[in-house]
């Protein structure tokens, strides 16, 4: 019996030895692979004619690494097939225009580790020339320039999280007398942020922005730099309202307006109706 203990305690004793010893091993495993990319899709504007459209991708890697396109025939290029361990700036370009009505695939990136432990893709997507909906917004006068930027501003923020993939917001504003802009709110895929494109300069202004003829003008000019199926219009103003032509009368509205051509009257050119100011 006493013979039967001493084995097992020496039994007992030698596997905890083995536990011990293998606890002091090191097992050396190979280090996770780093590489990131900051896109996972970028949306191409369509280029002017002669120029091309342009993003840029971030890659990190603690490796060498290269890059592949696959684009069954499109026009995209980049400024570099393959880097070492750090941080990068690939540009891609491409020369193409979307004539159709929804966002065309141009083909696919893949940058991967040249070891082969790892990879990463990002499509690659072009929006229509000619957008679904674009959004006029027509913002005449200098007094309420302060609330229009205001306004503009939160166009901004809301463009920044790419609520309007397919669709334009163009903007009309007189940020002094004598001058105004047309000016594109975007969301720009290499920046991940609304970006401002300025279409068009009047310096001088064809005259005053409530007049018909020059309403008509700048309109019809937003129109052909931002072409689309269907259009929106946003009008802001220092106005009194929708008035009756008859209100002209009024003798009250006379002794309070600061001008005598401050008051609304209506445009019959054209058979047209609406209430424009003199």
């Amino acid at each position: 019996m006493e013979k039967r203990q001493k084995i097992r305690g020496l039994a007992l004793g030698l596997l905890c030895a083995a536990f011990a010893l293998s606890g002091c091993e090191c097992s050396e495993e190979e280090p996770l692979a780093l590489l990131t990319l900051d896109k996972e899709r970028i949306v191409f504007d369509n280029p002017a004619e002669g120029e091309t459209a342009q993003a840029v991708l971030r890659i990190e890697a603690d490796r060498r690494w290269s890059v592949g396109f696959i684009g069954n025939g499109h026009d995209c290029r980049v400024s570099v097939l393959s880097g070492e361990a750090g941080v990068h700036e690939l540009r891609i370009e491409t020369s193409e225009t979307n004539t159709g009505r929804d966002l065309h695939r141009l083909g696919q990136l893949t940058v991967a580790l040249d070891d082969g432990s790892a990879n990463r893709t990002v499509d690659l997507q072009q929006r229509p020339q000619a957008a679904r909906q674009t959004l006029l917004m027509y913002f005449c006068g200098t007094d309420l320039y302060s609330y229009y930027k205001n306004n503009l501003a939160d166009v901004s923020k809301a463009l920044s999280r790419n609520i309007l993939p397919l669709g334009r917001i163009v903007a009309f504003t007189q940020p002094a007398a004598g001058e105004g802009y047309v000016v594109e709110y975007r969301y720009d895929e290499a920046a991940s942020a609304c970006e401002r494109d300025t279409l068009i300069r009047y310096t001088p202004l064809p005259g005053r922005t409530t007049d018909p003829a020059v309403m008509e003008r700048i309109l019809g000019d937003m129109v052909a730099a931002a072409p689309a199926e269907r259009f929106g219009l946003h009008l802001a103003s220092h106005a009194k309202g929708w008035l009756p032509a008859s209100i002209e009368s009024s003798s009250w509205l006379r002794s309070n307006a600061r001008r005598a051509d401050d008051l609304w009257r209506k445009d019959t050119r054209c058979g047209r109706n609406p209430l424009v100011r003199p």
